[in-house]
């Protein structure tokens, strides 16, 4: 018997992380790709979306320590709205995955769901945790509305997949816990709805939408295409492109011929640098700015890296 919550129908139940969990989540649009359509996330944009949404370019799962913590502090987060925040008679249930009744490509997947009796069809509200220790100031005071632009998105998606007016947002950072209750702005979810419609009948058709040079595209388009074809040659006819080309081909060889140029003073920075830092991983001048910092290679001996410098770039590019 199918499982419903006013306007949304349960559609899986798979442990999150697993591959039949990440399979789930791309069979439609969801709360943590909505940003990523209109262009308000930090983590990626449409078009490397529409790669992950295809099959083009799906990025290696990655788990830091972090990412691991926050896994153990929703258990924290939950015992923390029941005791402080849940209205008496209130009943708190695990989510799962769920899409919108008459748009199955709309998903949603909430921490919790706020319900009046212990079911489904008697939901009122979402509950979303969130850890941010090392963002603190991107959080509002608590009992605000202030949360970052990308969670405020994620949030709406959800209540716009259930049809409820309003999202708990339960954030975890160096302050303790704090609470922003978020109510539905359904006008913006119009809107929502009808740009990921858009993006969704461009997945379907293996069209991808409207590409820009940024990092998000390049990485997918890196993973995109794996190969190298010996005989394969591509002609750049595009003015724009080929202006955009020229001058980053310039500010290369310029920052190549100054290192160059420079490589005594380059090389003699960094044995003073070696010899001061020691075992330390970084070095500043009085004001705190960072002058350089010791990295390795895989298991290889340190070497200093300073800052502004093409190797600094090179390393970075790599990590």
């Amino acid at each position: 018997m199918t499982r419903h919550a006013k306007d949304a129908v349960l559609i899986g139940c798979e442990i999150d992380g697993t591959q039949a969990w990440h399979d789930l989540r791309r069979s439609g649009v969801g709360g943590s790709d909505i940003a990523k359509v209109l262009g308000l996330s930090p983590w990626g944009d449409s078009y490397s979306l529409w790669c992950e949404k295809t099959g083009d370019s799906v990025a290696a799962e990655q788990t830091s320590p972090l990412m691991e913590a926050g896994h153990y502090v929703e258990l924290a987060a939950d015992q923390w709205y029941r005791d402080k925040k849940l209205p008496e008679g209130r009943f708190l249930r695990d989510a799962r995955t769920w899409a919108h009744k008459d748009r199955r490509w709309q998903l949603a997947n909430p921490d919790r769901i706020v319900c009046t009796r212990n079911t489904d069809a008697s939901i009122t509200g979402i509950v979303e945790f969130k850890y941010s220790p090392s963002r603190p100031g991107d959080w509002g005071p608590d009992g605000s509305t202030d949360i970052p632009k990308h969670y405020w998105c994620q949030v709406q998606w959800y209540m716009a997949t259930f049809g409820v007016d309003w999202c708990d947002v339960v954030a975890l950072s160096t302050w303790g816990f704090r609470c922003y209750r978020i109510q539905a702005d359904h006008r913006w979810q119009e809107y929502a709805v009808a740009e990921a419609k858009r993006f969704w009948d461009c997945v379907q058709l293996g069209l991808p939408p409207n590409w820009t040079p940024n990092k998000w595209s390049y990485e997918a388009d890196r993973r995109r295409h794996p190969d190298i074809d010996p005989d394969k040659t591509v002609t750049v006819a595009d003015t724009s492109m080929l202006d955009a080309i020229t001058a980053g081909i310039d500010a290369d060889q310029a920052v190549k011929e100054y290192t160059a140029d420079h490589k005594p003073d380059i090389e003699q920075a960094k044995q003073v640098l070696a010899h001061l830092m020691g075992d330390a991983k970084t070095a500043v001048d009085p004001s705190g700015e960072t002058l350089a910092t010791r990295r390795a290679r895989g298991q290889g001996t340190p070497y200093v890296c300073l800052l502004y410098t093409s190797d600094a770039a090179d390393e970075e590019d790599s990590v």
